[in-house]
């Protein structure tokens, strides 16, 4: 289940993919149930479209936003933002990100089952993985902080195996570069932000690592001045 943003009713777009009535419109404090069916695992054989996860952090809310303006309504992906956030702080990430796409934009709780095209956003003071299709928060342990982006990937991986994709946006230290080894272990997709990033430490150090598919800027048309022109995450579904 995620909670709902205040303006969830200025989307114009139906949404297909997602089979609550109640998600487009719904009162500002009340909540959506994205966690439709039935209540069984999902195998990776079983989930039917690529899930994206993102991880950023000092720098990285410019950059998810550029990302999330850029992307198509219906991607038929799933979008995970895993940000870190101050832990003993309300976060307003949900209505800020919201404000740049017309996707459904929410705070995970209650372990909802992805759904395409459905924007999910960890909520402070929490760790998050994916089991069986399903994002289950953990406690926080202060010892690995700053590591929930590689736990987040590593467990990505191990649930979607090909259909992960895991980009890292802008942000300090070396969190992710583990996870986007493990996704492209298992022959997922991987992507880091180049040198447009506000903190490069992160993006760069995944890159340093060998495991990366393409260095590219969240904002597509700044993608004209990489040397290298590669593909964007703008057609994320499989085949």
């Amino acid at each position: 289940m995620i909670k709902p943003v205040p303006d969830l009713s200025v989307a114009t777009d139906p949404q297909p993919n997602l089979r609550s009535s109640t998600a487009v419109g719904a009162e500002p404090n009340s909540s959506v149930n994205l966690d439709v069916g039935d209540d069984s695992a999902l195998s990776e054989a079983d989930i039917p479209f690529p899930i994206v996860g993102v991880g950023a952090s000092a720098g990285g809310l410019e950059a998810v936003t550029q990302l999330l303006r850029a992307l198509p309504v219906d991607t038929g992906a799933s979008f995970v933002i895993v940000q870190h956030l101050a832990p003993d702080h309300a976060s307003n990430l949900v209505e800020i990100l919201s404000r740049s796409t017309r996707m459904l934009v929410g705070e995970v709780h209650d372990e909802p089952k992805v759904e395409p095209n459905c924007v999910y956003v960890i909520p402070p003071g929490r760790d998050m993985i994916i089991e069986g299709g399903r994002l289950h928060l953990l406690p926080q342990d202060r010892y690995v902080h700053r590591r929930g982006i590689d736990q987040f990937f590593s467990s990505l991986a191990e649930d979607c195996g090909h259909k992960a994709i895991g980009v890292v946006l802008s942000g300090a230290l070396t969190d992710g570069t583990l996870g986007l080894e493990a996704i492209k272990a298992e022959g997922g997709i991987t992507f880091a932000q180049n040198d447009s990033a506000q903190h490069n430490s992160m993006p760069r150090s995944a890159v340093a690592s060998g495991c990366v598919d393409f260095v590219l800027p969240p904002d597509p048309d700044r993608q004209r001045d990489c040397p290298h022109r590669t593909p964007s995450l703008r057609g994320t579904g499989e085949p």
